[in-house]
C-alpha cells in the first residue's frame, strides 16, 4: 500500500477539526483584515476565533435556538463563517442562503426553510424589514452584522436586532436586582462604564455573545432580557 505524500490530520467532524487545528496553530493569524488606517491591518488568531464561535453558540442557544435551524446570508465576510461555524458544531442546523438572490425568493426560503433565526448583514435590511413586519414566517429573531461596531476593537462582529431601550431598562433592572453598580457590572464583564451606562439608556447595541456575557454575570436568561 502506498504511503501518503503529505502527512495529515484526521477528522471525524467540524468541531473535531476546530478542536484539534486550534491546538496546534491556536497563537497563529486566522484571520487578517484591512483597518480603516490605511496600511494598517489587524489579526484574529485561531484561538480567538474558536473563543468568537464558543460564545456566538452559547448566545444562541440562550435564545432557544438549540437544535433549531438558523439562517445566514451576506458577502464573503468574517462573521458568515463565524455564523456557519457556531450554528453547525453546536447549535442546530445551518441554512446558507445565496447572496445573490432577489428579494422574492429570499423571502420564499424564508418561509419554506422553516428557520427560526435569520443572521444578515446591512445589504439585507430592507427585505428583512418587510419579511418582520408581514410576519408570514416562523422566524422569531432578526440578527444583525452591522448594527454598530465593538468600542474597544473596532471589528465588527454579531449584534441582537431588537428594541434599545426595552434591552437596555432590562439590565439595569437586572443589574440593581443584583446590588450592582454599573461600575461592578463593567469590571465583571470587562467593558467600560461608559458603555454600560449608554447601553442602560438604550443609546448603543450590543453584540449578542457580550449579552450573553452579561446575563451570565447578572445571573438571568438572554430571554428574560430580551422580554
Amino acid at each position: 500500500m502506498r504511503k501518503p505524500i503529505h502527512d495529515y490530520m484526521e477528522f471525524t467532524d467540524l468541531k473535531d477539526m476546530l478542536n484539534k487545528t486550534g491546538e496546534i496553530y491556536g497563537d497563529r493569524p486566522a484571520y487578517v483584515f484591512k483597518t480603516e488606517e490605511k496600511g494598517k491591518f489587524r489579526e484574529i488568531t485561531h484561538k480567538e476565533f474558536r473563543d468568537d464561535i464558543n460564545s456566538l453558540g452559547t448566545a444562541l442557544i440562550e435564545l432557544g435556538l438549540k437544535g433549531k435551524r438558523v439562517a445566514v446570508i451576506s458577502d464573503n465576510r468574517y462573521e458568515w463563517g463565524l455564523v456557519y461555524l457556531a450554528v453547525a458544531t453546536g447549535v442546530g442546523v445551518i441554512v446558507p442562503l445565496d447572496k445573490a438572490l432577489p428579494d422574492n425568493e429570499i423571502e420564499s426560503l424564508m418561509m419554506r426553510s422553516e428557520i427560526e433565526a435569520i443572521v444578515y448583514s446591512k445589504k439585507y435590511d430592507e427585505v428583512m424589514n418587510r419579511v418582520r413586519e408581514e410576519k408570514n414566517t416562523n422566524v422569531k429573531y432578526f440578527i444583525s452584522m452591522d448594527i454598530e461596531k465593538n468600542e474597544k476593537t473596532k471589528k465588527s462582529k454579531i449584534y441582537y436586532d431588537f428594541d434599545d431601550k426595552k434591552i437596555g431598562d432590562n439590565i439595569k433592572n437586572a443589574r440593581i436586582k443584583k446590588s450592582y453598580t454599573q461600575e461592578m457590572l463593567a469590571e465583571k464583564v470587562e467593558l467600560s462604564c461608559k458603555y454600560i451606562s449608554r447601553l442602560e439608556k438604550g443609546m448603543t447595541g450590543i453584540r449578542l455573545e457580550m449579552l450573553a456575557k452579561i446575563c451570565n454575570a447578572l445571573e438571568v436568561s438572554i430571554d428574560e432580557i430580551l422580554k
